[in-house]
């Protein structure tokens, strides 16, 4: 799926995935940005490492049982097969950026 964003700071969420495979690679990206608060994906898991990167505001991660709160410039290496979720905290733009080490994105809800 590919959301195009407008750049706007307003009442949205947006986000832009590319498939590796599209482009003969191996890496996967999802660029996400919110002002959401609460928002949050489900708890979900890959068969692969994901590294995720906070560009700006808050969120609560869960990454298998641990529960860690982070912010801008935090960068986060989930384990393959490891259940975890995050949540949009604070009022204010988040922003993330998660590279999926695979040419697909694989996605296990839990």
């Amino acid at each position: 799926m590919l959301t195009e964003p407008d750049g706007a700071d307003d009442d949205e969420f947006w986000f832009v995935t590319v498939e590796g495979k599209d482009h003969g690679v191996d890496v996967s990206t999802i660029h996400l940005s919110t002002n959401q608060v609460g928002q949050s994906p489900p708890l979900h898991q890959h068969p692969y490492p994901e590294t995720v990167v906070v560009l700006r505001g808050r969120s609560e991660f869960t990454i298998g049982s641990e529960l860690r709160v982070v912010g801008a410039g935090t960068t986060l290496i989930i384990p393959a097969f490891t259940p975890h979720k995050f949540r949009v905290l604070d009022d204010g733009r988040y922003e993330s950026l998660a590279h999926h080490l695979s040419p697909e994105f694989v996605s296990e809800d839990l």
